[in-house]
């Protein structure tokens, strides 16, 4: 793994955990433990915590402040889907391109 590769996964989960922390309500140190433990999926994160962390009879804690970030998470997750996809093809258009000059 190349330093951009860590710069961008260090601040990808940089944001999981302040979007984790503004969603759940507890610690960034606990917040980076539960995303460590579910592989850094978010939806899994946040159900970790929800069923060990939560209160009795509190399923619905933070939910008005959850399901909007989810949606930001998810929308950002299809954005950064579409930026590979273009990037893939500028490159598969550079690789054609010269290989149209080679010939």
């Amino acid at each position: 793994m190349n330093e951009q590769d860590k710069n961008e996964n260090s601040l990808r989960e940089h944001v999981m955990i302040n979007q984790f922390v503004l969603a759940a309500g507890c610690s960034r140190e606990q917040a980076r433990q539960i995303l460590l433990s579910a592989q850094w999926q978010f939806q899994s994160a946040l159900s970790i915590f929800f069923q060990e962390f939560s209160p009795q009879g509190h399923s619905h804690y933070n939910q008005e402040r959850i399901l909007p970030l989810l949606s930001q998470y998810k929308a950002n997750i299809k954005i950064n889907i579409i930026q590979h996809i273009c990037l893939m093809v500028k490159v598969v258009l550079v690789v054609n391109k010269l290989l149209l000059e080679m010939v």
